[in-house]
């Protein structure tokens, strides 16, 4: 499919997206910056130059080639896939809006929308040559309230980035720059994070147009971060060339090219310099000679690193100073087999009332890696931890993109490294952590492959069902496609439990601070159509099982509460009402565990049992929270998923919805015989079957765990 974007009518000239979609994407974009959003949040941009009397200077030899359209994918309902055209056609790089645009496309791949936030109020104030205000640098800051709608804009421009072959090729080139940095003699020097550099470089970059200049200008640099800046310029298509200086011999010095010098001359030359610079050098780079880092500044984030398992192994070698007993070849043998083993790790929900689970892996595996590379533990264990965590993501849709990372994961915080452990070995190093949840999971993956610095293990919200980052959004597979998710879980063994998308995602409710995505808890007072209605049955307690009225329609959907202002729930339809408003994170709980999961034996200890007739489903508390301890409740409706979602988010957390299909005919013969002494008050005394249809839901809610 394909979506073109036109640029005079400021709108959607396709129909591939329906009148749902387009209401939440608006919806999204008005509070966090979206692809749909993005020429509007861009007006801001227009008002405060008119207010500052902002003049633009002429571009400068090496930006008078840039150019903004491109490609771009976008996600509608149920991650469907649209290839959007046209995308940043109406921005001219000669406006204050189309350098604010150039601004935040070189600082993504380094920097977070709020950092980026305050370079472009920096830019709109008359700080650099290529924007000046009629009274020289304004002063006065910008409100305060500024911030939150550049910070949109900055976001909306990423979407619109995403996936693009300007993105693609500068990826491609900041993997080869990781591996150039990681062959110097003091990687940590170039990696640290200088962003009084990166603003040098900036600042440099949008110098005005200087008359009467013949040759390249030259910039030098010990900083990887203000390479990563050159070379995305360079992929918007400014005339830029990273000369990476490395020692070729003992005296000798050569300039390795990224990317490989193209027919247009390059007009401004970065030279970084990953050996010690000449005495004439030096001197142009301020603070070379007194380059120490602050005592506070050991721990501020690195620079995100990209790149594949070579780059990436060498990189965290070197974060845990095992790189000068490790050779290139080594580091990448152990880190495969690390992330191999990981890689077989299943999810096994936890029995207490958590959404916490363990990765649980062949302990002989671990023991005998461990065993044959017992100098190199930490490294092992990360390495282990990455394949973990792996295993639970899918990214079949996008062609194999969990190959490539975008490392923020700062392995040299000791919680990170501790949970790390945790993940792979089951038991942490201390006792922290009691369970990995999904928003963990979350959290570490962002850190790993999606350039997020966000890699908190605490204070998560328990609802955390996905993770919109930088380089790529992460997401329960319940939420891309509840249907596909109910007929992974009835399988058995090893499963993806999340799923990892590189396109814009316009659809999703999301945090504007941290773009964590989080299940809505609907309001129990909110009005709901009465199900029962449907159904002919007369009597408050007929069983249903021979007046079927169809299934309800599953779609997700974004709501606002008092506790959250966007939030994504699973909406459940019925003849065009809406029956429930469904939280996905309680609806991924409450069908993790399969019949095999739980001790049926333990079932002679319930404390009531209970027929539930589909029409009373939308009853509030139908599920008695102040009753038994271990209450069995049986719902038989269609054999249909829809069902199995309503039933599951209707629930309270933490309850066992099962499936009787699945239960095996000794488990049911057991079930039936314990539960037959039990007074039911729908005075039913039917017997559990494994029929087809109707099928038998078994609820379990056991407040004992």
């Amino acid at each position: 499919m394909t979506l073109v974007i036109s640029a005079a009518a400021n709108a959607l000239v396709s129909g591939q997206f329906g009148v749902n979609e387009i209401a939440s994407a608006l919806t999204i974009g008005r509070h966090v910056g979206s692809i749909f959003s993005r020429n509007q949040d861009a007006k801001i941009l227009d008002i405060v130059a008119e207010l500052n009397r902002l003049e633009m200077q002429e571009l400068p030899d090496w930006l008078t080639t840039i150019g903004f359209t491109r490609r771009a994918t976008i996600y509608g309902d149920r991650m469907r896939r649209v290839t959007a055209h046209n995308v940043l056609d109406d921005v001219e790089m000669d406006t204050v809006e189309g350098v604010a645009t150039f601004v935040a496309l070189i600082l993504r791949f380094i920097q977070t929308p709020e950092s980026v936030s305050h370079i472009i109020a920096q830019l709109l104030r008359g700080r650099f040559e290529i924007l000046t205000c009629a009274g020289g640098y304004t002063e006065a800051p910008l409100p305060y309230s500024m911030k939150g709608n550049i910070v949109k804009f900055i976001k909306a421009v990423w979407e619109s980035d995403k996936e693009s072959d300007q993105n693609s090729n500068c990826l491609q080139w900041l993997s080869e720059l990781t591996s150039y940095v990681g062959q110097s003699h003091d990687p940590r020097t170039h990696s640290s994070y200088s962003k009084a550099e990166q603003e040098r470089f900036i600042g440099f970059l949008l110098a005005a147009r200087r008359p009467n200049r013949q040759t390249p200008t030259t910039f030098h640099t010990l900083s990887a971060g203000a390479a990563t800046v050159a070379l995305a310029a360079r992929a918007q298509g400014a005339l830029v060339q990273l000369e990476c200086m490395m020692a070729a011999g003992e005296s000798t010095i050569e300039a390795k090219q990224l990317p490989i010098a193209s027919s247009h001359a390059a007009s401004l030359i970065v030279k970084l310099w990953l050996v010690q610079p000449p005495p004439d050098i030096r001197d142009d780079i301020p603070g070379l000679n007194n380059f120490t880092q602050a005592p506070n500044q050991s721990m501020t984030p690195p620079v995100i690193v990209y790149g594949g398992a070579a780059e990436i192994s060498q990189h965290v070698a070197k974060q845990l100073s095992v790189d000068a007993k490790l050779k290139p070849h080594q580091c990448l043998r152990i880190w495969e087999e690390g992330v191999s083993i990981g890689e077989q790790a299943v999810w096994c929900p936890a029995r207490s009332h958590s959404r916490r689970g363990c990765l649980e892996l062949a302990a002989h595996s671990i023991r005998k890696f461990d065993e044959a590379n017992q100098n190199n533990s930490m490294f092992t264990t990360i390495a282990i931890a990455v394949g973990c965590i792996k295993s639970q993501f899918s990214d079949h849709k996008n062609r194999n993109a969990l190959q490539s990372f975008a490392w923020a994961l700062d392995i040299r915080r000791s919680d990170i490294v501790d949970f790390l452990g945790f993940v792979c070995h089951g038991s942490p190093f201390s006792q922290t952590y009691r369970g990995i949840s999904s928003g963990q999971l979350l959290a570490l993956a962002g850190s790993i492959w999606g350039g997020s610095f966000d890699s908190n293990m605490r204070n998560l919200h328990p609802d955390t069902i996905g993770l919109v980052c930088p380089h790529g959004t992460f997401l329960l597979d319940i939420v891309c496609s509840p249907e596909d998710f109910v007929n992974q879980i009835i399988r058995k063994g090893a499963r993806p439990l999340f799923s990892f998308f590189k396109g814009s995602v316009p659809l999703l409710p999301q945090s504007s601070t941290n773009g964590y995505i989080v299940g809505g808890s609907p309001s129990a007072s909110r009005h709901r159509v009465n199900l029962e209605s449907f159904f002919k049955g007369s009597r408050r307690w007929e069983k249903p099982a021979e007046h079927q009225a169809g299934s309800p329609i599953i779609t997700l959907e974004t709501m606002s509460t008092s506790a959250l202002y966007l939030s994504a729930i699973l909406c459940a339809w019925f003849h065009g009402e809406v029956l429930a408003e469904l939280n996905p994170a309680t609806i991924f709980e409450n069908l993790l565990k399969q019949p095999e999961d739980y001790d049926w034996i333990q079932m002679r200890h319930l404390l009531g049992y209970r027929e539930v007739p589909c029409g009373l489903l939308v009853e509030s508390k139908f599920f008695r929270l102040d009753g038994p301890y271990r209450y069995l409740y049986v719902v038989r409706t269609e054999p249909r998923w829809e069902w199995r979602i309503l039933i599951a988010g209707i629930a309270p957390p933490y309850v066992d919805v099962v499936d009787t299909r699945y239960i095996s005919p000794e488990t049911l013969a057991r079930i039936n015989r314990d539960i037959a002494g039990l007074k039911s008050t729908d005075r039913s005394d039917t017997v559990l079957a494994a029929s087809t249809t109707p099928t038998t839901w078994l609820v379990l809610l056991d407040k004992t765990n």
